[in-house]
């Protein structure tokens, strides 16, 4: 992708697309034991107790966290929450978000979310959560989440926020953890903490459980003239017991700074993995980073991956989590720096061969754009058996399955949520989307009429 096209759609994180093969249901027939699919309701269905009182929880003396949204919908759309898997309860939690629509490719001011959800793995359903208490982190977006397993709590790290439309962010390095079994929030680390990293935004935290801290690598905040960015390469840990900052990864040769990268953890070798993501440079340059690194836990000592064969295309804002069962990493979708922009391909990392397997490819470029912002609906060839291409969405693994849920496509947010099978990659949707959805997968019926548009 040019740089000035990149600039645009990188602006707004979407590179409007659609598709070429007329299946609006998209879906898997693999059954994963959930009610699936079930089409009620509208647009940017929310929380809605109804005849349900509340959540009653996935496993025995799981808390309950509120009423429970009706079946078949999710949360109201968003993209760039944070999110984490509480295994025990066999349920994903997600706060916060970023609620704005892109308008003809370009960025709309954020609209920040203070809300949050759960979704029932044993029940496919969503549920909201609520909040016991006035203390509460900012509303926010671009955070990141991850779970506790010693204290069964949610953590929440960074992000950015502003009050209004216009001016400065604030670009935030305090850290927060949500207790299910109360329902309340704790400040654990304020805001500008003496000691903190530099607040930041677009990074992804790992809980490691072995030291009893959360583990930061990088992100960024936005620089002065708002079109480059300040991107770290740092590494910072965060002790839970004794509630104070600490800098890793001293040693070796450290990856460039960046911020819209994924990172994973390898628990059972202690090695934090990162890959891809943007520079400085990253709204202006031809290319996204595609190169991959490991932090050794033992040595504290970087090192460069360099695997042999195919490698994913360098990407922004996709999700990449460790899949303790077959030893590898998985990662999902994001931003890519080609003709197609926004992905839905698959990919694993095998950990003791380091190398890199394409498990789905998912939507194919096909047709060229007709000008800047306007794409023809056949501009992607789609692959009916995977969701809407996407960034900015939450994915997280559950023993053999993944959930993912909501993010940015080609034509604005959505709020549908995935389940994937990890043993033969594929997937049953659980809740349709009624927003961000191209052609093909919208049930237009007009898709292949001349002129007819990726998206509406």
């Amino acid at each position: 992708m040019a740089g000035g096209l990149l600039l645009s759609s990188a602006l707004a994180l979407l590179s409007c697309s659609s598709a070429k093969v007329p299946d609006p249901d998209g879906g898997s027939s693999t059954d994963l034991g959930f009610a699936a699919d079930a089409q009620t309701g509208g647009e940017d269905a929310a929380a809605d107790a109804g005849s349900d009182p509340v959540d009653s929880g996935v496993v025995g003396g799981c808390p309950a966290l509120g009423p429970l949204i009706d079946e078949g919908n999710g949360p109201p759309r968003r993209g760039d929450m944070a999110f984490a898997f509480d295994p025990e309860c066999r349920r994903v939690l997600m706060f916060y978000g970023d609620a704005a629509e892109p308008l003809n490719c370009n960025p709309s001011a954020s609209v920040f979310l203070d809300d949050g959800y759960a979704f029932d793995v044993a029940t496919g359903r969503w549920s909201s959560i609520e909040v016991m208490g006035a203390s509460k982190p900012l509303r926010r977006a671009r955070s990141s989440g991850a779970w506790d397993p010693a204290s069964k709590r949610f953590i929440v790290f960074g992000g950015r926020y502003r009050a209004g439309t216009t001016g400065a962010y604030t670009f935030l390095n305090d850290v927060w953890a949500f207790d299910p079994a109360t329902k309340t929030w704790e400040e654990l680390s304020a805001q500008d903490a003496a000691g903190a990293p530099p607040g930041r935004m677009n990074t992804q935290i790992v809980l490691d459980a072995r030291s009893n801290r959360v583990v930061v690598f990088g992100g960024g905040k936005v620089a002065a003239g708002g079109i480059s960015f300040e991107a770290f390469n740092d590494t910072w840990a965060f002790d839970l017991a004794n509630k104070t900052w600490g800098e890793l990864g001293q040693h070796g040769t450290k990856p460039l700074g960046r911020l819209f990268h994924v990172t994973a953890y390898d628990a059972a070798n202690q090695h934090l993995y990162v890959f891809g993501g943007g520079g400085a440079d990253a709204l202006t340059a031809a290319q996204f980073l595609r190169d991959m690194h490991r932090l050794d836990f033992e040595s504290d000592a970087w090192s460069a991956v360099t695997p042999a064969g195919e490698i994913p295309a360098g990407r922004i804002k996709a999700t990449m989590e460790y899949d303790p069962a077959r030893n590898r990493l998985v990662l999902f979708g994001g931003h890519d720096d080609g003709a197609l922009g926004n992905d839905n391909d698959i990919w694993t990392f095998d950990i003791a061969t380091q190398t890199w397997t394409r498990q789905v490819e998912g939507d194919v470029f096909h047709a060229a754009a007709l000008g800047q912002c306007d794409f023809p609906a056949d501009f992607a060839t789609i692959d009916p058996a995977s969701p809407e291409r996407r960034e900015s969405h939450a994915f997280s693994i559950l023993g053999d399955i993944a959930v993912m849920h909501a993010g940015r496509t080609d034509c604005g947010l959505a709020n549908d949520t995935w389940v994937l099978d990890l043993l033969t990659f594929t997937w049953q949707r659980i809740n349709n989307s009624f927003t961000g959805m191209t052609c093909f997968r919208s049930g237009r019926q007009d898709c292949m009429m001349p002129g007819a548009k990726k998206c509406g």
